[in-house]
């Protein structure tokens, strides 16, 4: 049955100072770890990292040994940097040491940790002195040792085969072996245990991002503890580095919780990096989280505090520049009421130059390449290869040569920014810079291959590309001093204001006014000069826009393309005043015409105001003196005026056909524009 040792666990486990007779001894666990911080200008000169976990009530911390005859002084500045329980209930804090220490000369030298004592009441090593080893080997390329961390005390299910990974991670990419330290590696005799009940010993193999340590714990006896102390090593340049961790493993009756997400990441510099982790207890008890290695604050849930099981938290870290080509271990850990922990171990690489990981390209043209930022050293260096330059492909507008410039030597013999190949595609003169004479240079024509007044005309060929009734040159305010500029094709008309008003050659109304540029600017010299609108200015511009700016839609009137109300009707904007027909069925400006009914012949007399003979199409009626008749509600169907002809359509006698002939000498000698 389980007995729950439920302890209030607080963010800060140092204030705890419990003592607990089976664990006299004040040592829990130890780690050691070293790097070489800058390796170009300080080659010689490692930073050895040392956690030290310590029961709380006793919270010791020793130096360690360089192994060239001194000892590190950093004791005093330890960090506390976690806090745990161990199964018995018994809390624990865990210290880091950091030191830097510069070796005289290019050599093996093995660092060490020695203290006392282990604690009592563990089937081996009890009360022993503690001691873990770490191998500095100066290769060319070798920055730093493996790297691995541990919980400092482990729980075990009795009851069969049973399986525990301790993270490792090698900066330097080389593959990682594990093995037991032995007796000469963890400082006592009879260092590798073996359970009293039936003389099973634990094996320790590497898997991938770990060191298994694998035991059958079958006839294990629930509360029997036990010293493990596991060495990793990588081999570089053909020498042999190695770290060590030192910790306690408990056997438990229960199934301890599992803790899901942990593995090893990358944390680039200056970049928020995040990660989601869960905690589950089997038997469905709460959990509270603990963290080694990290800030509290870098959890999003409280140390200590008790919650439902399943559950998750995350933790986040933003690395700074300081913390350039470092690799940490932080365990996050949840336990229940029993005391029993999951662990997760994240191992957070920070590559050693900012911008990693972020999209690049290398090359220019035909030779660009993607990739990412990948550290050399501390330099940021694009992962994408560059390709192969070949020769230029005149008209291809590819850079094949990767120069940087498409079409790099083509021939341009004009010198007019267009190659020779291009112009002729579109039409201009390869040999005459200025085609149309407008004193703009074909390549500089804002459009030059397009056709902005849809005239079937390209701009560069086009001395007024917006038919608004000034030159191109004029409304990019230039002088027509080009000498390839021909004057005596009176396509170009220097700037009256030398460039102070531009307008667009490619937009007939640059304003949006409603009225065109040149109809603004009256003496088409491109200045704005008294008495005329500013084409620049909408507000100036009058007129009118639309058929209703020029009254109702039976006034006779309507807007034309010159933004002026002038006599005329059409389908699709104002019709005609009563009694007059439109000639137009379509937005194309038609005429007003007398209406006229169909049918008999016959008239009024003149002077009389007699009625007109029988017919079958309508009434004629004489007006005083002899008026011309009128039609009264007439019937036939409108003239309609098309592409400058008209085709009529009338129904009727002798008095309609004299209509439409009337009609279409009226269309006729009233040509008007179209406007859209």
């Amino acid at each position: 049955m389980r007995t729950s040792n439920l302890v209030a666990f607080p963010a800060a486990l140092i204030g705890l100072l419990w003592t607990h007779a089976a664990f006299a001894g004040p040592f829990r666990s130890a780690s050691i770890h070293w790097r070489l911080p800058d390796p170009v200008t300080a080659p010689l000169t490692a930073e050895v990292t040392v956690d030290q976990a310590w029961q709380a009530s006793s919270p010791g911390c020793q130096e360690v040994t360089f192994g060239d005859g001194s000892t590190s002084q950093a004791c005093a500045s330890a960090a506390l940097i976690g806090a745990g329980v161990d199964p018995s209930g018994s809390p624990f804090v865990v210290k880091r040491l950091v030191a830097t220490h510069t070796f005289p000369s290019v050599a093996d030298y093995v660092l060490a940790l020695d203290g006392c004592c282990r604690p009592d009441g563990i089937v081996n090593g009890a009360g022993a002195a503690f001691h873990l080893e770490s191998r500095v080997a100066f290769s060319a390329g070798n920055e730093a040792g493996p790297l691995t961390a541990a919980f400092p005390v482990i729980g075990l299910q009795a009851g069969g085969v049973r399986h525990y990974d301790l993270p490792i991670f090698d900066s330097d990419g080389d593959p990682v072996t594990c093995r037991f330290a032995g007796d000469g590696g963890a400082g006592f005799a009879s260092s590798v245990p073996a359970l009293p009940e039936d003389g099973s010993v634990p094996s320790v193999y590497a898997v991938k991002d770990a060191c298994r340590i694998e035991w059958d714990l079958t006839h294990a006896a629930p509360g029997d503890r036990f010293t493990l102390g596991v060495v990793v090593e990588s081999t570089h340049g053909g020498l042999t580095s190695s770290s060590a961790v030192d910790l306690l493993a408990q056997i438990v009756a229960d199934a301890p919780p599992e803790c899901f997400g942990g593995g090893p990441f990358i944390a680039p510099i200056g970049k928020t990096f995040g990660t989601l982790f869960g905690g589950a207890d089997p038997a469905n008890g709460a959990l509270f989280l603990s963290g080694i290695g990290a800030d509290p604050s870098q959890f999003s849930t409280t140390f200590g505090q008790l919650v439902s099981s399943p559950w998750s938290s995350s933790f986040s870290w933003t690395p700074t520049i300081a913390d350039r080509g470092t690799t940490r271990i932080v365990l996050a850990s949840f336990t229940n009421e029993y005391q029993e922990t999951g662990t997760c171990s994240l191992a957070l690489q920070v590559p050693d130059c900012m911008g990693f990981g972020d999209a690049c390209t290398v090359g220019t043209g035909q030779c660009q390449a993607s990739g990412t930022i990948e550290c050399q050293a501390d330099e940021a260096v694009c992962s994408g290869v560059e390709g192969t330059p070949s020769p230029e492909v005149c008209g291809d507008e590819v850079d094949n040569d990767c120069d940087g410039v498409v079409d790099n030597g083509c021939q341009d013999s004009d010198g007019d920014g267009l190659a020779d190949w291009v112009e002729a595609a579109i039409g201009t003169d390869p040999f005459d810079a200025d085609s149309d004479d407008d004193g703009v240079l074909d390549g500089l024509e804002p459009h030059y291959a397009a056709d902005s007044d849809g005239d079937g005309v390209i701009d560069a060929l086009d001395p007024d590309a917006d038919e608004d009734g000034l030159f191109d040159g004029t409304e990019l305010g230039l002088d027509c001093s080009n000498p390839a500029t021909d004057l005596s094709k009176g396509h170009c008309v220097a700037d009256g204001d030398k460039g102070l008003t531009k307008t667009d050659p490619t937009l007939a109304d640059s304003d949006g006014g409603g009225m065109l540029d040149g109809r603004e600017d009256l003496n088409l010299n491109g200045a704005v000069d008294p008495g005329e609108r500013d084409p620049l200015n909408p507000l100036d511009d009058g007129g009118c826009k639309v058929d209703s700016d020029c009254g109702g839609p039976h006034s006779g009137k309507v807007c034309d393309d010159k933004a002026e109300c002038i006599d005329g009707c059409r389908a699709t904007g104002n019709g005609c005043v009563p009694g007059k027909t439109c000639t137009s069925t379509s937005e194309l400006v038609g005429d007003c015409i007398v209406s006229q009914g169909s049918g008999g012949s016959g008239g009024g007399t003149a002077g009389q105001g007699g009625s007109s003979s029988q017919g079958t199409g309508g009434t004629l009626v004489g007006g005083e003196g002899g008026s011309d008749p009128v039609s009264v509600e007439p019937s036939p169907a409108p003239t309609q005026k098309t592409s400058g002809s008209c085709a009529v359509a009338w129904t009727g006698g002798e008095a309609g056909g004299l209509w439409a002939v009337v009609a279409m000498s009226v269309a006729v000698t009233a040509r008007r524009r179209r406007r859209h």
